[in-house]
């Protein structure tokens, strides 16, 4: 048995079949892992994506990633999709109108992006939560306060809010 064992760094011997064992499943999520891509998306899988979808409609992410040629996750496909790339997604800064909105809304169901994002044709609720984290909860900090406090939303209430309001009915419609 010894011949055909080997020393583990605990001291502990192994069968020599045990350890080839783990060393073929570690090459094999090693493989698996270098099949998947990671990091930016490039402009040739994004056109990718949008072709396959405007062909064959999305959904089954999984199914759709590996049909499409993209050796990216099901999931990452997904929210390149639901962020970026779908033609409905409204881009660029946030109209007072949905700032005031987004205030509003926050203030009655809290941090429920997805529920938000539903009376916001466009937006996506990754990009409101990222507005509430940059913009909003910047404002509770410099007045000392955190976001969801009486007097944060007392200053949104009486200081943020009209002025917005003021801000949106000077702009032209």
């Amino acid at each position: 048995w010894s011949s055909s064992s080997t020393q583990r760094s605990s001291g502990a011997t192994m069968p020599c079949s045990v350890v080839k064992l783990d060393d073929d499943l570690l090459r094999h999520e090693e493989e698996a892992a270098e099949e998947i891509r990671r990091g930016p998306w490039t402009v040739e899988e994004d056109l990718t994506l949008v072709n396959y979808i405007a062909d064959h409609g999305d959904g089954r992410w999984n199914s759709l990633a590996r049909a499409a040629g993209l050796k990216r996750t099901g999931k990452s496909c997904r929210l390149r999709w639901l962020n970026y790339l779908r033609p409905d997604v409204k881009r660029g800064n946030f109209t007072a109108d949905e700032q005031l909105l987004i205030l509003d809304l926050h203030s009655r169901w809290g941090n429920r992006w997805s529920k938000i994002a539903q009376h916001l044709p466009g937006r996506t609720d990754n990009e409101i939560k990222n507005y509430w984290r940059t913009r909003v909860q910047k404002h509770a900090k410099q007045l000392n306060c955190d976001a969801n406090s009486t007097k944060f939303k007392d200053a949104m209430k009486y200081l943020w809010m009209p002025r917005l309001a003021d801000h949106h009915l000077q702009q032209p419609h």
